[in-house]
């Protein structure tokens, strides 16, 4: 099994970002984005959606974010 590794000092955080091709402020858009979708949403919308809302706007921000540079996931 892996051991979990946590990157909290700001420099370390940046330099493993930057092995994966992404920065800080593109994870920060993506969350931005998903709460502004996420607060649109009314008591009339299924508890269900509501809690998935997040995560699934998420994907696609970062994705939406994401696929201009080059990074190409996996839709679906």
């Amino acid at each position: 099994m892996l051991a979990t590794v946590i990157f909290h000092e700001p420099a370390d955080v940046d330099a493993r970002l930057a092995l994966l091709q992404l920065d800080r402020q593109v994870l920060i858009d993506s969350l931005v984005q998903a709460n502004m979708y996420r607060a649109r949403l009314t008591p009339h919308h299924p508890n269900l959606y509501r809690h998935a809302t997040l995560t699934n706007e998420t994907v696609a921000a970062l994705r939406d974010f994401l696929v201009p540079r080059g990074c190409v996931g996996k839709a679906g």
